[in-house]
């Protein structure tokens, strides 16, 4: 326990001069030494001075009052060069035993703030009941009783009020007209620190009572006093959301803030920071108050910014702000403020992410407007800057607005074009492959739209820009998917030959002007098959004409392919031709399904085996599940590939790579299964995977070893017992426990939950029956 202070005035003097000189050497070494501590005892002693302030009843001689001065000018002097140091580093070590990093950072801030306290307590004892005394002892206490409100010590700062209110009792006996200026003045921040310390201790209506006693003829310095208080107690108000009230305390904030302006003969930076920041509070509470008096507000708040802060990018945002409320009512205006707010941006995330919101905005009213300020903001700051990820960002948000709508109000293309060309020309580099993937996904949708339409020659400019631009990074993949639609554009177009020759000159470059007629011959059917798919799913319901000519189309190229691979020279050659090959046995694939040849499929499948890779595989099994064939079907073919494909002699293709596929499309035709309530066919598929989850890795590469994805088990055990149940409802004893004991051996081939599942159904099933 700490030592009581003595109540002999000289004992008393020595034992805070001794707490504070102990304390001040600690102090002045918190920044440098590991051990800088102050005791148990030492913060106990510091907390009964504390709550004895005033510390003296009776004074003490002239020498302690000297000493207390000095040593307490040191202390105060000492504290508020390690709080300031402390708001930017952790440098202040205190007293950290038993604490976190966090709950250390707020003791030590705490136990400094409480140390000031002291050392104003010392201070104030000090110094005599003259005027100027009393001014420079009101002046810390009102300093001092601020920043314990600041930290929450609402009692330490309430002791010190008292304090100051002593203290402008004395001044205000003094009857001359210069003195009683002052006095008015400290009145002020007197009065508004009460305000503030009743807010923060709950009492809003003692708060309101002690606003009203605050001289509003007063002026000075402590006026910044009255526009910091009622911000706080205003920005405060919102969190609480008491909107009224803290549109009422922001609106007194702002009339001060005006009151000094009109004071101030020179424009003050600083100040009309602080009345920006009052005025974007003011705003967004009269924004969400539909009354008479918030829209006065709005008006005042648009006067004045429109007056005072017409180049402030803040200011514009607050402006558009609103002007957006609702409806954009003005959008000339509107897209003007917001082209001076693009001019001033600075291009960080935070005000990149507002401006492209309000950019957005102009979007639903005139889209014109919106695109006007989508490319500046584009091509005169992204494009010069290193912001990649935003650019490609605005730059996928501009080929939306272009293509999300047909016919557009502009010439889409040119507008891409002339954009494209800007960012290129500023040396910018290609868009990553996901935001081309973007571009191309948004486009794509866009050319189908203009090809329903029948505008097949601005689907060909699309498709053309798309091959030209530089901007974008284009596979292989997504190129030929391109093409084939340049193809299928030119299908009832005369102008054929630009088609023809882009697939010429580009895939196949290497072989123009030779005139082997296998390639030819080859290469036509090729192309012809990519156009006849296009025709064939470009009809409702699909083409058999066309599938059928796909179909013939597939024979004869397969019929010389081989001679063709035989004559290549490179590796290179022969694959690019393997991967054409690829490609028309998935055409001829869907076109016998859709021409329901079942008979025709194991021959398809077994051909795709010899030459299979990872992506053919894909592609036949997205192809039959998304047929809309009957489960039946749909079933016996998934089997005949996986009986197929289990054994490909294919060096393109990974069995382990096959089987870590799987578990997602035997789920797909499960769930066809039961949709179709062909239960039976349900049945097998959960056995199969269970087959596989318990022996599928002894089949696979071994630096591939395969696991049944425990998501997948969960989801089959899930909707396995939930069949039992149904059953168990309708009476099916059998096939209820057909059903559970599926359920349970599918729960216990998952590993990563230590059997949680497989018990959770143990215990629902015993309780059915």
């Amino acid at each position: 326990m700490g030592t009581m202070p003595s109540k002999d005035p000289e004992e008393h003097a020595l034992s805070v001069l001794a707490l504070a000189t102990q304390i001040q050497s600690l102090l002045s070494n918190a920044s440098t030494s590991e051990q800088s501590l102050v005791a148990d005892t030492s913060v106990e002693l510091l907390d009964n001075y504390l709550d004895e302030i005033p510390l003296f009843t009776v004074a003490p001689s002239s020498t302690f009052r000297r000493q207390l001065d000095t040593e307490g000018t040191k202390l105060w002097n000492t504290c508020t060069q390690l709080m300031a140091v402390s708001a930017d580093s952790s440098e202040l070590k205190l007293m950290s035993k038993g604490l976190t990093s966090s709950q250390y950072a707020s003791f030590t801030k705490v136990l400094t703030i409480a140390v000031k306290a002291l050392a104003f307590a010392m201070l104030d004892y000090a110094t005599s009941a003259h005027n100027q005394e009393n001014s420079r002892s009101f002046e810390l206490a009102l300093r001092a009783a601020r920043t314990c409100m600041d930290q929450g010590l609402l009692d330490l700062s309430q002791k010190i009020i008292g304090v100051a209110a002593a203290r402008l009792n004395d001044m205000s006996r003094d009857q001359s007209s210069h003195h009683g200026a002052k006095v008015e003045t400290y009145m002020t921040g007197y009065y508004m620190l009460r305000v503030y310390l009743s807010w923060l201790q709950g009492r809003s209506d003692i708060a309101e009572h002690l606003f009203s006693k605050v001289p509003q003829a007063s002026r000075g310095g402590h006026q910044a006093t009255v526009m910091d208080i009622c911000y706080q107690v205003g920005a405060q108000a919102i969190s609480r959301r008491q909107l009224d009230v803290a549109a009422r305390w922001l609106e007194r904030a702002l009339n001060s803030s005006e009151l000094l302006q009109e004071e101030s003969q020179q424009d003050n930076q600083d100040l009309k920071d602080k009345k920006l920041r009052v005025l974007i509070a003011f705003v967004w509470v009269s924004l969400h108050l539909d009354t008479t008096d918030a829209k006065r507000r709005l008006h005042k708040a648009v006067v004045c910014l429109e007056s005072e802060y017409n180049d402030s990018f803040k200011a514009q945002v607050l402006q558009l702000e609103i002007l957006s409320k609702e409806d954009i009512s003005d959008c000339d205006e509107y897209a003007e403020i917001l082209r001076r707010a693009i001019t001033s941006l600075e291009l960080n995330d935070a005000d990149l992410k507002t401006i492209l919101y309000f950019v957005h905005k102009l979007k639903e009213s005139r889209h014109q407007l919106f695109l006007e300020r989508i490319k500046q903001l584009l091509c005169d700051k992204l494009a010069v800057s290193d912001k990649r990820a935003w650019t490609e960002r605005v730059f996928i948000s501009l080929v939306w607005a272009l293509t999300e709508s047909y016919p557009c109000a502009l010439d889409s293309m040119a507008v891409m074009k002339d954009v494209a060309r800007s960012l290129f020309e500023f040396g910018r580099q290609p868009l990553s492959e996901e935001a081309t993937n973007a571009c191309l996904i948004l486009t794509w949708k866009h050319i189908d739209t203009a090809l329903s339409k029948g505008d097949i020659s601005y689907a060909e400019r699309c498709c053309e820009f798309l091959l030209e631009q530089p901007l974008f990074q284009i596979s292989s993949d997504s190129k030929g998917k391109i093409l084939r639609k340049l193809i299928s554009c030119s299908r009832d177009d005369p102008n054929t030959f630009e088609a023809h020759k882009v697939i010429f000159t580009d895939l196949y470059h290497e072989k123009a002007g030779i005139k082997d007629r296998a390639f030819m011959y080859l290469l036509g059917e090729y192309a012809k098959s990519n156009k006849l798919i296009a025709d064939a799913r470009g009809h409702t319901p699909p083409s058999a004409k066309a599938y059928k000519q796909i179909r013939q189309s597939v024979e004869r190229f397969e019929t010389h392919i081989q001679a063709q691979l035989d004559t290549c020279n490179t590796i290179h050659e022969q694959e690019a031709w393997i991967k054409k090959h690829r490609l028309l046995i998935a055409l001829d694939f869907e076109a016998a399904i859709n021409l329901e040849q079942w008979n025709d499929l194991p021959n398809i499948i077994e051909r795709a085996s010899k030459i299979l890779d990872d992506h053919l595989c894909s592609a036949l099994l997205d192809c039959i599940l998304r047929s809309g064939a009957s489960a039946p079907n749909i079933a016996e073919v998934i089997k005949e590939i996986i009986c197929i494909f289990h054994s490909s002699p294919s060096p393109f293709f990974s069995a382990g790579a096959f089987h870590q596929k799987l578990p997602r499309y035997l789920r797909c035709l499960f769930q066809i299964a039961l949709e179709a309530k062909d239960y039976s066919l349900a049945e097998s598929v959960l056995h199969q995977a269970i087959v596989l989850a318990r022996d599928g890795s002894a089949d696979t590469d071994a630096d591939l070893p395969f696991v049944y994805p425990s998501d997948e088990l969960k989801w089959l055990a899930t909707m396995a017992f939930n069949r039992a149940v149904d059953l168990y409802l309708a009476s099916a004893d059998e096939d209820c426990r057909t059903w559970g004991e599926i359920a349970f051996t599918l729960a216990g081939l998952i590993k990563d939950d230590g059997g949680a599942l497989f018990r959770t159904l143990r215990q629902n099933y015993a309780k059915l029956i």
